[in-house]
């Protein structure tokens, strides 16, 4: 595919629409409450400070969602196929009444689905004409990837152009968290198109994307080889132990 013909496409199907961006805006607010829920004062409630922990949360989540959604937007433009992110209130609702009935010491970040719709001038030519879901569960991956991609090099760079350390710990923390969240194989979360649609691919996926996250918030080791190797060694596994048939 030129690149002329994904400029073309970007331009007429890249931007979010009215209802995705409604959606976008209204998940954005939600998980940076969620997300800031226990942070309205150390020792009493403090308006002036909740305010201060809301904004910088809304800052934060407003660009991790934003990059999870763009990267999914330009690989399913790229295969052809017209993106759309899909508010996912029950997960919202669910997320919000654990935060209040725990005091925010439970939070948990779903978020939206992903939908693609075919696009069939621009698939011409591609193997598998019509949509398929082992292409949808590439796409979806891409955004816990891009997450985890996203957090890295807000570490990196963070602390090389001198970011706040507490602006640079929130943004890494929660992009690793709503990365984990988003590899989960709840429908319709990402993890669950992926699923769905390659269990091989998932395992890497998940294994990857968990390894990550451990190895970073536990042990302080920030390597996306090693999570690539551990990734790649629990597909080996799942392929010879099960998919392959050695276990009944």
């Amino acid at each position: 595919m030129s690149l002329r013909n994904f400029v073309d496409k970007a331009r007429r199907y890249g931007v979010f629409q009215k209802e995705e961006l409604h959606g976008f805006l209204i998940t954005v607010f939600v998980l940076a409450v969620i997300f800031s829920f226990d942070e309205w004062g150390s020792t009493k409630f403090d308006v002036s400070e909740g305010f201060a922990n809301l904004l910088l949360a809304v800052i934060i989540i407003f660009f991790s969602v934003l990059v999870h959604h763009v990267a999914q937007r330009v690989f399913a433009l790229w295969y052809g196929f017209r993106p759309e992110h899909i508010l996912w209130w029950q997960g919202l609702t669910f997320a919000g009444l654990i935060a209040v009935f725990t005091d925010g010491v439970v939070k948990l970040f779903p978020s939206s689905a992903l939908m693609i719709h075919h696009l069939p001038t621009h698939r011409l030519g591609f193997y598998r004409y019509g949509p398929n879901f082992k292409t949808f569960a590439s796409i979806a991956a891409v955004g816990p990837a891009a997450n985890l991609v996203l957090a890295g090099v807000l570490r990196i760079v963070g602390e090389f152009v001198g970011l706040p350390a507490e602006f640079i710990a929130k943004a890494y923390f929660f992009n690793l968290v709503f990365a984990g969240f988003n590899a989960l194989p709840i429908p319709p979360l990402d993890g669950s198109r992926v699923f769905y649609g390659s269990r091989l691919l998932y395992v890497f996926v998940f294994s990857a994307v968990v390894s990550y996250i451990v190895l970073s918030l536990l042990a302080g080791i920030r390597s996306f080889v090693l999570a690539a190797f551990v990734g790649g060694l629990c597909w080996l596994l799942f392929y010879i132990f099960f998919e392959h048939g050695w276990v009944s």
